[in-house]
């Protein structure tokens, strides 16, 4: 950092995909903290509050923060960094859908869960108006809002969504997709929850079968 000095848009990139790096090495999350809080205040004193190099480094500090457990600290710098990029780039914009999409998940974590519902209801709209129904993005929205309705208590409406979400990534990736997978599985726990236990053991024992088959060799 100090060839080109501390506030350098280039030493402030390396220290937000050092922190990434460190992120993703999930023992060290204190470290990550540090480093992104680091770029953070470096990218605001630097480029300003509303840059989107500054609002893209508060998000994945809200998201180190929601990985330690501190999901109340998260969520506030994750609704300013929302509220940034929809100013800058309306809410059809990737980079909003992914803020609000993170957003809503700290607010499930929080257990706000009509703030998260109709976040994640939000997002999923301007997805499908963006990037059409068979986009693996909607279907992670469709199961997201269907963990949060399952909460709610509303199965019936979460049924319908993880289903959706299911036979759409079956169709676009195949049955044996990972995330086709998963929603298989939150499928059949709704089923459970609904007293279909004939049609969820057959969906646990697909998924079983799947996963198996799937597994690399020892």
């Amino acid at each position: 950092q100090r060839a080109v000095g501390e506030d350098h848009p280039d030493a402030l990139r390396t220290l937000d995909v050092l922190a990434g790096v460190v992120r993703r090495a999930r023992a060290r999350l204190d470290e990550a903290e540090s480093l992104y809080r680091q770029a953070l205040e470096g990218r605001r004193r630097a480029l300003g509050e509303d840059h989107p190099d500054t609002l893209a480094t508060a998000s994945s500090l809200a998201l180190v923060l929601k990985d330690s457990g501190r999901v109340d600290e998260a969520i506030p710098l994750l609704e300013g960094a929302a509220e940034g990029l929809l100013e800058q780039n309306g809410e059809r914009h990737p980079r909003t859908l992914v803020a609000m999409n993170d957003l809503a998940g700290l607010l499930l974590a929080a257990g706000r869960l009509d703030d998260a519902e109709t976040l994640y209801r939000r997002t999923l709209e301007a997805q499908v108006a963006v990037l059409g129904k068979s986009h693996p993005d909607v279907f992670v929205s469709m199961n997201n809002l269907s963990s949060v309705l399952r909460r709610l208590g509303r199965l019936d409406e979460a049924l319908q969504l993880v289903t959706e979400a299911c036979d759409g990534q079956r169709a676009t990736f195949g049955a044996d997709h990972p995330n086709a997978l998963s929603y298989a599985h939150n499928l059949a726990l709704l089923l459970l929850d609904q007293s279909e236990f004939g049609r969820a053991e057959a969906v646990l024992r697909d998924v079983v079968a799947r996963a198996e088959a799937t597994m690399p060799a020892e």
